[in-house]
């Protein structure tokens, strides 16, 4: 155990934490980004099915574990997606967030996102992660 003041306090660390602290340092490892939100931009949407392509990195869902229910945003309203990264993991109509690639595509199984959303490219939209 380690201690030193701080403004008055004395702060007590303990080797675990120290050990936490240089392997997050020297392995560049970075704390989770839960309860987050992730903004960007529709950048196109497919033709075939509607899917909302984003400019939103995957990495933004890295620490959510498959099947996780994210929020995402747009033009006002909220809604509920799983992330997934096979659309037979949801059920026809439910609203989904898959990979695509390095970044998040929002879309409903089955179904025709962008029509739903009344969406263009260029439009603002938000992922927020639990």
């Amino acid at each position: 155990m380690w201690g030193f003041s701080s403004g008055g306090r004395v702060v007590v660390l303990s080797r675990f934490h120290v050990g936490i602290g240089l392997l997050a340092l020297v392995f560049g490892i970075t704390a989770p980004t839960f309860g987050a939100t992730f903004s960007g931009a529709i950048v196109s949407v497919d033709i075939e099915f509607a899917n909302v392509n984003t400019n939103i990195s995957t990495d933004a869902l890295a620490d959510i574990a498959l099947g996780s229910t994210v929020t995402f945003r747009h033009d006002g309203e909220a809604f509920s997606a799983t992330y997934v990264d096979d659309f037979a993991a949801v059920d026809r109509g439910d609203w989904v967030i898959v990979t695509s690639g390095s970044v998040l595509t929002i879309a409903i199984s089955f179904g025709n996102a962008c029509d739903v959303l009344d969406c263009a490219v260029g439009d603002a939209v938000e992922i927020v992660v639990p």
